[in-house]
This record gives C-alpha cells, structure tokens and sequence, in this order.
C-alpha cells in the first residue's frame, strides 16, 4: 500500500510539470474499473470449477472457462495526447501441477481439490492517443508494468514438495495444507479505444499482449524438477499474455 500511495503522488506531481496540460472540460483525473478477460482452455478456473461440481468433465468445462485480472486504477492527463496511471491488480485462481502418472505429484484431475493462487499487485502505465484526437478519447497504445505478489495454497490430500521438503507417500504428509508465496512481474502493450458518455462517463475497450518475467520453466509439465512455485508462475503467466479489457471510469477533476 506504501508503494502505491509514492506511485500515485508522483503521478500527480508528474502532471504539475504540464503547464499547457489542456485536460478535458478543464478535468484531469479520472477514477477506472478494468477487468482483462481471457480463453482458459488448458488451465482451471473459477468457471470450470463450478461446471466440473456439476458433473462435468475437467477437460470440456476449461474450454468454457474464463481467465480475469481485476484492475481500479487512477488515470491523470499529463499532455494533449497521452495520459498516465497507476492502479491495483487482483488475480484469483485454481491450478494444477504435472499431470503425469510418474509425476512427484499425484491426483485426479477432476475430482481432487486443486492448489488456489491469490495474487494482489500495482500496476503503472503510459497511455499514447493515436491520431488527430486528444486525451483521453479515441484510439490509444497503452503500456502497462504489472506487478503480483500472491499466495498458494495446497490440498494435503495430493502427494507433493515444494523448496524444502519432499513428501514420498502419504504416510509423510503434513497436517494441514501446505502454503507459500511469491512474487512475478509482467509488462504488456495494449490497443484500444476510448469514449465519453454525456461528458464525464469513459467506456473503454481493448486488447493487450504481454508476458510475465518468469513462467516458463513449466510450460512442460512432463519434468519433475519443477516447483510449486513454477506451478502456480506458469499459470500467471498462462492467463496474463493475452488479454480482452473492458472498462468503466468516471473523470472528475
């Protein structure tokens, strides 16, 4: 929270520095609500979940299932075309570990509980309006650093380890379910558009690319080598690259 309020006085004070700052209706400063969606096909989810409760099978209730980053953040005007942010982030999520029959870990897919990730973050952002329209309406490029520090937590019915300790067979397994956390860091590039409702309303749309720093090492899920923590940074990953955005924000002064 520290971090955020320093972010957020120095956007403001970055905005001071723009005497010919032109706003818009003599505004600055507006207050969003992001949400990023996308496809979680081959990962679970809140979604899918609720489906597999019901009956359905793991693998088909994913390809119905959605990834979502909430995002409130506070946006100033600094320039004629461009605007800059900083904001919150919340991921929340189930995900599973190796598959594999010969895997440290070892579960059902579909009926086994799975480890849950609960992330909260910052982000900050640059946003560049395109073309012959002014901040903040019209077609823009945004570039966003993302920042997560999340929490896991593990079901003690599954066989598994983490950096410290290696559980062979139930008879070794621990009491209560098996915790961590960790940190990862992301950078994506969006396009989309801005507009305004009766002149203080701002509805946005986007899409957006990127890629977390880190996530990678257990893209195959085959190795036993792997981490809890490379587990859930995989999943982070898997849900951050791609992205629909839809917003909502309100410019007040």
């Amino acid at each position: 929270m520290k971090r955020l309020i320093i972010i957020l006085a120095l956007i403001f004070a970055g905005g001071s520095l723009f005497p010919q700052n032109p706003g818009y209706m003599g505004r600055h400063v507006m207050f969003n609500m992001e949400m990023y969606f996308s496809p979680s096909w081959r990962n679970p989810n809140a979604v899918a979940e609720a489906m597999i409760a019901k009956g359905w099978s793991g693998k088909t209730a994913n390809y119905f299932g959605l990834n979502y980053f909430l995002s409130p953040n506070v946006e100033v005007i600094v320039w004629r075309k461009g605007t800059v942010g900083a904001g919150y982030n919340y991921y929340k999520s189930p995900f599973v570990l190796s598959r594999s029959s010969g895997s440290l870990f070892s579960y059902n897919y579909d009926t086994s509980p799975k480890p849950v990730m609960t992330a909260h973050g910052f982000n900050v952002f640059y946003k560049q309006y395109l073309g012959s329209t002014m901040a903040p309406m019209g077609q823009y490029l945004k570039f966003t650093f993302d920042g997560y520090f999340y929490k896991y937590v593990l079901p003690n019915e599954s066989i598994l380890y983490d950096h410290y300790a290696y559980y062979s067979d139930e008879s070794e397994l621990v009491d209560q379910p098996l915790t961590g956390k960790s940190m990862l860091f992301g950078f994506k590039a969006e396009y989309g558009y801005d507009f305004f409702v009766l002149n203080c309303l701002k509805l946005s749309m986007g899409v957006s690319l990127g890629t977390t720093f880190g996530g990678y090492k257990a893209i195959n899920r085959e190795k036993y080598d792997h981490t809890v923590t490379d587990y859930a940074d995989n999943r982070l990953l898997n849900a951050y690259w791609f992205g629909i955005k839809l917003g909502v924000g309100f410019l007040t002064f």
